[in-house]
């Protein structure tokens, strides 16, 4: 699933549809809903939801990790997230909290979007990234946001923070 990762997001970044209002969404295959914030575009592909700021300058991208623990997917993080983000740095964690029921393990780094340089660059610029998995639903479920965090980083905070079982 995560190796046609790229060609999912960069798809999806073109057909998003826009939502009007702060919306509930539900992951069945991990049995976690959240909500997207207002004003936010999103669109889903199996078990990939790809979420996107207004600006279109953030990228929070949700599914199930192929790991049978955290600890696992931790582990094998690098090789995954290089997928998405090359030359990544982990600039913080892991950090674990306890959220609404669930384990969230946090990670936030920097690197550079793979896919997402702009015309006339040699290589996209540097991002921050925050990586939060979640256990305590059926399937682990992962989170990734990266791009503008400085002015949609609290954002990205409720989206984490409102992360529940599905009732």
């Amino acid at each position: 699933m995560v190796k046609s990762l790229l060609s999912v997001v960069l798809f999806c970044a073109s057909v998003l549809t826009l939502s009007a209002q702060a919306e509930t969404l539900q992951h069945a295959e991990s049995g976690l809903q959240f909500d997207v914030p207002d004003g936010w575009k999103h669109e889903s592909a199996e078990d990939l939801l790809v979420a996107t700021n207004g600006d279109g300058d953030l990228v929070v991208l949700i599914f199930v990790a192929k790991a049978d623990s955290a600890e696992e997917f931790l582990k094998g993080m690098g090789e995954e997230l290089g997928k998405i983000i090359k030359d990544a740095k982990i600039t913080e964690g892991p950090k674990e909290e306890k959220i609404n029921e669930l384990t969230q393990e946090f990670i936030e780094g920097t690197g550079k979007p793979v896919g997402r340089k702009a015309k006339g660059e040699e290589d996209a610029a540097e991002v921050d990234w925050h990586m939060t998995v979640v256990h305590g639903g059926k399937k682990l479920m992962v989170a990734v946001a990266f791009g503008n965090l400085t002015d949609d980083g609290e954002k990205v905070a409720a989206l984490y923070n409102s992360i529940k079982k599905i009732k």
